[in-house]
C-alpha cells in the first residue's frame, strides 16, 4: 500500500513552491526527466520550468485546489486537482480554471516526484 499522506503532502509542497517562486524546492519536487504540457499544448522540460520561475517570467499570486482525486498506478500515483490560478505570465494579468493531472514517481534519493505531468483549461 502506497502513501497517500506523502503524496497530499508533497502536492502541497509543490503548491507553496509554486506560489512562491521556489526555486530550489521545485528542483526537488520535480524529476529530473520532468515534462509538462500546458494548456497551449506546449511541452516544458524540468529546467524551462525553473528558468520560468527563476526569470520570474510566470508568478502566481493565487492557486486554490478546488477539489483533488488520486489514484495508484502501478508503483505511481496520479494526481487530478482541479484549481483556480492567478498571476502573471510574460506580462500579462491572468486567471484561470484547470485541471492539473501529475504522475508522482517515489524515489530512492529524492521521495515522491513529479515525472510528468499536464493542464486543460476548464470553464
Amino acid at each position: 500500500m502506497l502513501d497517500w499522506k506523502g503524496v497530499v503532502l508533497r502536492e502541497e509542497a509543490l503548491r507553496r513552491a509554486m506560489l512562491a517562486s521556489d526555486v530550489s524546492s521545485l528542483d526537488r519536487l520535480l524529476a529530473d526527466d520532468f515534462v509538462f504540457v500546458d494548456h497551449f499544448g506546449r511541452k516544458v522540460t524540468k529546467q524551462d520550468d525553473l528558468e520560468a520561475h527563476r526569470q520570474k517570467v510566470f508568478q502566481l499570486h493565487q492557486l486554490d485546489i478546488v477539489a483533488q482525486d488520486k489514484r495508484v498506478v502501478g508503483g505511481n500515483v496520479v494526481t487530478v486537482s482541479e484549481v483556480v490560478l492567478a498571476g502573471v505570465a510574460d506580462g500579462e494579468s491572468f486567471t484561470d480554471r484547470l485541471v492539473y493531472t501529475r504522475i508522482w514517481r517515489k524515489d530512492a534519493e529524492n521521495g515522491w516526484q513529479v515525472t510528468s505531468g499536464q493542464c486543460t483549461r476548464i470553464q
